[in-house]
């Protein structure tokens, strides 16, 4: 097992050594339509609206070829979410909570030609103010994410605009029952550099 990584390591290294433009590092935002979602279905659940969302990212773009580009970084999303409370005989009034997550996605593009590409991959979401007393699950852990998208680039500077769908806490650190997701769709922004 160590052979095979330092096999791999010295792979890559000899990869990245080899070839130009091979990495870039890019600045997004993306305005965002964020919902909550069960995986399965309960009756007399609160209800749970997204406001208003918004995500920033920082991300390192690995070059791997023409066709493939790994993807990672770190995300900030802020989202306002409205929880009205089940009917229980009384009425209770809707109520809003700040969701904050940090997330790490680590995502395989696949170029289809110079302008468009799609990728997917893993999110590993950090939520430092969840709890279940606020009426939302912590956000904690693992969910995936895919997106499609168009990217054009003039010497080293290059712009992107892609679609994505987003579901958080996929794999959640902390086991609950009816576990809630984060969803998020919307579109993605960004500007980068290669090196």
């Amino acid at each position: 097992m160590k052979k095979l990584f330092y096999f791999l390591i010295l792979f890559l290294m000899s990869h990245l050594a080899s070839s130009q433009d091979r990495q870039g590092l890019s600045f997004s935002f993306s305005p965002v339509k964020s919902t909550v979602r069960y995986f399965e279905a309960l009756d007399g659940a609160a209800s749970t609206d997204g406001k208003s969302a918004k995500l920033f990212g920082v991300n390192y773009h690995l070059f791997l070829g023409k066709k493939f580009a790994l993807r990672s970084g770190l995300n900030y999303g802020e989202h306002i979410l409205e929880i009205t409370p089940a009917f229980t005989g009384e009425d209770r009034p809707s109520y809003d909570i700040e969701v904050i997550l940090y997330s790490i996605p680590v995502y395989l593009d696949y170029s289809f030609n110079k302008y468009f590409y799609m990728g997917a991959g893993a999110l590993f979401d950090f939520e430092f103010n969840g709890s279940s007393d606020r009426g939302l699950d912590d956000q904690t852990g693992i969910g995936f994410g895919g997106h499609l998208g168009t990217k054009y680039q003039i010497w080293k500077i290059f712009a992107f605009a892609e679609g994505f769908v987003r579901a958080h806490s996929i794999f959640p650190q902390a086991k609950t029952n009816h576990q809630e997701h984060l969803m998020e769709r919307g579109f993605n922004f960004g500007i980068g550099y290669t090196f």
